[in-house]
């Protein structure tokens, strides 16, 4: 959970994903749709800006202060750096396969707080700090991987067209998507983190992660 903003970053998750309604087949395009499931990577993944990590979307931030003393010790809070990258993903629940695809998400997480080294510094060099004397950072990160269990809200389409690859991918490893789930920068995604899931091989051969 990120200091001091639990009630505005989450909460504001947690208030779009309210407005959605359970993914059902006879739903029409363009309705704001919720659905749960594993996640499965396509062919492309990320790398999370903070950890390294394989992921398919992560959300870092820094809590920067810088130190005054002009008058005595002093910390003044600077603007939070940040960076949010997601890629293309498929979600495997009850509703079937689903695309998710979107250029911008709000997350209902929890941010795991990464220690100071080369990744975290050079993120934080990125965004326009330097690792001057008197600079100290706090760094957190959201990171979605394969496995996670995860609830996923956004717009629904009925054009769920995969690349050759990610198409070949999803048959080989069980149902191509018929559905996909829409963010933009005005209708963002929201993905809530529900749990860490392991591999199963079903009856039918099909392999799913819960």
């Amino acid at each position: 959970m990120w200091p001091f903003d639990r009630f505005t970053r989450r909460g504001r998750a947690r208030r779009r994903l309210a407005k959605a309604v359970p993914l059902t087949a006879d739903l029409a395009e363009g309705t704001f749709v919720r659905v749960s499931g594993s996640v499965r990577a396509l062919d492309e993944t990320l790398e999370s800006a903070l950890l390294g990590a394989p992921c398919v979307a992560f959300d870092a931030r820094a809590k920067v202060a810088v130190l005054q003393s002009q008058h005595g010790p002093k910390f003044q809070a600077m603007p939070r750096p940040e960076l949010t990258r997601l890629t293309p993903f498929l979600i495997e629940g009850d509703a079937g396969t689903v695309l998710v695809d979107g250029a911008r998400a709000l997350f209902d997480a929890p941010a795991q707080r990464v220690p100071s080294g080369d990744r975290p510094h050079a993120f934080l060099a990125m965004q326009g700090y330097s690792s001057q004397h008197g600079v100290i950072p706090r760094y957190y990160e959201i990171v979605i991987s394969e496995r996670d269990v995860i609830e996923v809200a956004g717009v629904l389409m009925r054009d769920a067209a995969l690349g050759p690859a990610a198409q070949a991918r999803a048959f080989r490893e069980g149902p191509p998507p018929t559905m996909r789930l829409a963010g933009s920068d005005d209708h963002p995604l929201v993905i809530k983190y529900l749990s860490r899931g392991e591999r199963v091989v079903g009856e039918s051969g099909t392999r799913r992660w819960v």
